[in-house]
């Protein structure tokens, strides 16, 4: 029996302690995605307000009130949301890598659509025993509450129907059928700046500094995309930013099709 002990306690333990580090991993995921949806139902009625009090008195300069709707709430206000959010469970910061410098946000609000996406590495709480860590990301995607006109039914308008409409952005030389495309919303990630060296992008290509915001040597961590060729001091950077334009097929000019979401 004691044999038998020795041998099933610690692999009891082992796996107790896994669980238990799942279910924090798990809670603060869920935290993360609560502050995310807070937010994310805030500027929609935002949206909702700046798009009424413009119909109801057009002549005030209602921007200066509502700053293009959902753009009130600033990735700043999101990240302090978060934050205070996961305050009240202090174990947070035993398991996201670099704490709060390594939560990663991106808010896109295009074509009244509000998506607040917040991305981190998180490692277990039992490092000893299983040293891996996941990336993970949390993302709120959702309209805003500025509804829709109904306009007469025309021969322009059955033939703006048949008409297909394709996202761009304002440099780029493609253009997207999928909103949700990788090439339009780049995914951050957070590297040291002992490994920069060494890091590579899906093409294999190597990261230069950001003409824009790295040009100051001596940061420790660096921020990348995927298929970037510059690491950025700032996730603020306006070079990790994509603004995005929904267009018709017609109007594309010379750009291609995006050779991993368009049919061509």
């Amino acid at each position: 029996m004691t044999l038998e002990a020795a041998v099933v306690l610690p692999v009891f333990l082992i796996l107790f302690m896994n669980l238990f580090s799942a279910m924090e991993q798990y809670r603060i995921h869920s935290n993360i995605m609560y502050s995310l949806w807070q937010k994310g139902r805030m500027a929609m009625q935002y949206a909702y307000l700046e798009n009424r009090l413009s119909e109801v008195e057009e002549e005030l300069d209602w921007s200066e009130i509502f700053s293009k709707g959902s753009s009130t709430i600033s990735w700043i206000q999101v990240r302090r949301k978060i934050i205070d959010n996961l305050d009240q469970y202090k174990m947070w910061r035993q398991l996201i890598l670099f704490q709060d410098k390594g939560l990663l946000l991106d808010i896109s609000n295009q074509s009244d659509i509000i998506c607040y996406r917040c991305t981190y590495s998180i490692h277990p709480l039992f490092s000893a025993y299983t040293n891996s860590n996941n990336r993970v990301t949390a993302q709120f995607y959702g309209h805003a509450f500025t509804g829709y006109s109904l306009r007469p039914i025309t021969e322009n308008t059955e033939s703006e129907k048949e008409e297909e409409y394709v996202f761009v952005t304002k440099t780029g030389t493609s253009y997207h059928e999928n909103r949700g495309c990788s090439y339009l919303n780049p995914s951050i990630h957070l590297v040291a700046a002992a490994d920069m060296d060494e890091q590579r992008n899906e093409s294999g290509g190597k990261y230069y500094p950001c003409s824009l915001c790295a040009t100051e040597q001596g940061a420790a961590l660096y921020y990348v995309t995927d298929y970037g060729t510059s690491y950025h001091c700032s996730t603020a950077c306006s070079g990790l930013k994509r603004t995005i334009y929904e267009i018709k097929r017609s109007e594309t000019g010379g750009r291609t099709a995006c050779s991993k979401c368009s049919r061509g």
